[in-house]
């Protein structure tokens, strides 16, 4: 989550002001995290999906998917389309977008998808699926689709084509990104192929070849920029950027499995915020990356200085408007929420006793 932030304070250093090439470090950092970060929320929803529908019934899951992805696309709404609509009427700017939530929106679709699907879905074709998930390197056979899929939901096989409006959908990104659910949801059933990925040496080697991956699809693609709508072009690079996207994202699993694997009230808390910090950043980064651009900060500076205010002040914003409210119900479910009608309840029996 916290790459997120940097990577929306990135996007306005892509392009210069006075027409020049847009720093190097900018566009490969840009690049790098772009690749893996969306790819990697859909697989992590796709794996806690199955965890509490094993846990839930379909009407109680669908209830608890609703309020916590749905509500806070309508909050959104209520405090975005006032500032875009004046801003429309009066400058001529676009209509009040889904924005950055965009990815609540598909993941609506999929929790969909995924009641559907578990109850309908042959036991054979679960088995056909599995085959891919009984080894690490095995894995990498998620890799067909998923270039498949790239060639027509990205853009040059680098950039995702997301929605903008409720009522849109992409449907070539949209399966894309179904994949990386569907590849979570199994791993969920497959936890001993899940705690292979923690070996070290492992996620190293994944995320070196994601990397070297990534480069030789960024070099292909600047070099046969003019000539790419050819097929040959486009398999190689959707081929190398969907490899680079699969092996970063299950290196950074592994990776992170093994750097938390014991719990803690700190890492708790970062989990928590998690959520608040994806809501909350989008207008406050770039609000504030306006402010250095106009102030004419280095680069640098400007987007570390960005980054970090972003965050905090999108803790702020949900430990003061959110975490001790009735909102809290969205972000953390009910029974986690620090609000809960039984502690007002306590509360006022304890004062009047």
């Amino acid at each position: 989550m916290l790459m997120g932030v940097l990577l929306h304070a990135l996007v306005l250093y892509l392009e210069a002001e006075d027409g020049s090439e847009p720093l190097a470090w900018v566009g490969i950092l840009f690049l790098w995290i772009h690749n893996w970060r969306m790819p990697l929320f859909f697989m992590l929803a796709g794996f806690f999906a199955a965890l509490s529908l094993d846990r839930k019934s379909p009407i109680a899951f669908s209830w608890d998917r609703l309020y916590r992805i749905a509500f806070p696309i309508v909050m959104w709404w209520l405090i975005a389309a006032p500032i875009a609509l004046w801003s429309a009427v009066r400058h001529g700017t676009d209509l009040p977008t889904l924005d950055h939530l965009w990815f609540l929106y598909y993941l609506l679709l999929m929790y969909a998808v995924a009641v559907v699907i578990r109850r309908f879905i042959p036991q054979q074709v679960i088995a056909l699926i599995d085959l891919s998930l009984r080894s690490r390197w095995a894995l990498l056979l998620w890799a067909i689709p998923i270039t498949c899929f790239s060639v027509v939901g990205r853009d040059n096989g680098m950039f995702n084509i997301h929605p903008e409006y409720i009522g849109e959908i992409e449907l070539g990104f949209f399966f894309f990104s179904l994949t990386f659910f569907c590849l979570g949801w199994r791993l969920f059933y497959h936890q001993s192929l899940l705690s292979s990925l923690t070996s070290f040496r492992w996620s190293i080697t994944a995320l070196i070849l994601a990397m070297v991956a990534l480069l030789l699809a960024l070099t292909i693609w600047l070099a046969f920029e003019e000539e790419l709508s050819s097929l040959p072009a486009l398999l190689w690079v959707n081929g190398l950027s969907g490899s680079a996207t699969l092996l970063s994202t299950l290196g950074l699993t592994g990776l992170c499995l093994r750097l938390v694997a014991v719990p803690s009230t700190r890492l708790s808390f970062w989990v928590e915020l998690s959520y608040p910090i994806y809501f909350f950043h989008g207008m406050v980064v770039f609000s504030l990356g306006a402010f250095f651009l106009e102030a004419d900060w280095p680069a640098f500076g400007a987007i570390a200085v960005n980054t970090v205010a972003s965050i905090v002040i999108s803790i702020l914003l949900y430990l003061v408007f959110i975490r001790y409210t009735p909102l809290g119900w969205m972000f953390m479910g009910y029974k986690k929420a620090w609000f809960r009608w039984s502690k007002l309840r306590w509360v006022y029996r304890r004062q009047n006793a």
